[in-house]
């Protein structure tokens, strides 16, 4: 969270203007969360059009090809840190909790 969410906030902050986001692996996962979040509130974007700009603007890498070696996190957790994303992006939490591994890839796992 603090890289994702934070990276993105500082960017902001520093009133930096990238063109593309490199993820490298999921340390910085959130970062689309809270990139969608600034697209919907500053531009007045609705879901569907951020979640568009998220994608075409965003580099995936993985250098641990191995389940081992990604970052997963657990239902219960995001749950409880990060179920407003759900009111901010007018979508239920089933739809946010679908977002895993799409825009790009954010890797949850459900809890045991």
């Amino acid at each position: 969270m603090l890289l994702g969410l934070g990276g993105v906030r500082l960017i902001n902050k520093l009133q930096l203007k990238p063109t593309v986001y490199h993820l490298n692996e999921g340390h910085s996962a959130f970062s689309s969360l809270e990139r969608l979040k600034t697209l919907m509130e500053r531009e007045g974007f609705d879901f569907k059009l951020a979640s568009e700009i998220v994608r075409s603007s965003s580099l995936f890498t993985t250098h641990t090809p191995v389940p081992a070696g990604h970052d997963t996190f657990e239902e219960h957790l995001i749950r409880a840190y990060m179920a407003h994303f759900s009111d901010i992006f007018k979508i239920s939490w089933m739809n946010l909790w679908g977002l895993a591994g799409s825009i790009p890839p954010i890797l949850w796992r459900n809890s045991p």
